[in-house]
């Protein structure tokens, strides 16, 4: 990943949906997890595969698709993770695009490179914050606080899982997907097929 951060420098994806686009720049300062995400869009593993997991008001999750063809893709692709990369500046805020990992015998907290989330989020209370920054030892800068307080985002989710980049356009699409039926597991009760292709 060191040597395809060299050579490749993409920073800007698309992922397309049945309810319109959204549109992605990833940050330059966590390369190895811009770098995996632009791997996998080039080797076609985010072409028609599943959003498996919507939460209102916390994230909209997909890429580990339990389809077979996808299945077969991870295992000839390799079952690696990614070190964390943490950036006090990158914070869940609404549109923050991260990678989710193991939470058992993951000391590191290291990132699973298959299976994504946007963070759809709500607004957080002063009180909220403060708590969390206390637990966390976080110290969030007056503009962080406003957007977590006006705009929204999940908080309790920093400094656990790396926030690798940010949405610039379709929060309207993100905010129909966050809305759709689920069942009892979280899943759409409409499979909900999705590709993301590089735009820049």
């Amino acid at each position: 990943l060191t040597q395809f951060n060299k050579t490749n420098t993409a920073n800007k994806v698309r992922i397309m949906t049945p309810y319109g686009n959204m549109d992605f720049i990833l940050y330059k300062d966590t390369p190895l997890h811009r770098s995996s995400f632009i791997h996998l869009i080039l080797q076609d593993y985010f072409s028609n595969i599943e959003i498996t997991r919507i939460r209102k008001d916390h994230v909209v999750q997909g890429g580990n698709s339990q389809e077979e063809s996808k299945a077969m893709q991870r295992f000839l692709m390799g079952n690696y993770t990614i070190p964390s990369e943490f950036r006090n500046h990158h914070i869940h805020k609404k549109g923050a695009l991260a990678l989710a990992r193991q939470m058992n015998d993951n000391p590191n907290k290291e990132s699973e490179p298959y299976d994504f989330y946007i963070v759809h989020g709500r607004k957080s209370g002063g009180a909220e914050l403060f708590n969390i920054q206390k637990e966390k030892g976080i110290s969030y800068t007056t503009e962080q606080k406003d957007l977590y307080k006006k705009t929204g985002g999940t908080p309790h989710l920093d400094n656990d899982f790396t926030v690798f980049g940010e949405i610039i356009s379709g929060y309207s699409v993100l905010n129909k997907i966050a809305n759709l039926e689920v069942d009892s597991k979280d899943w759409p009760k409409d499979d909900l097929i999705i590709s993301i292709e590089i735009i820049d």
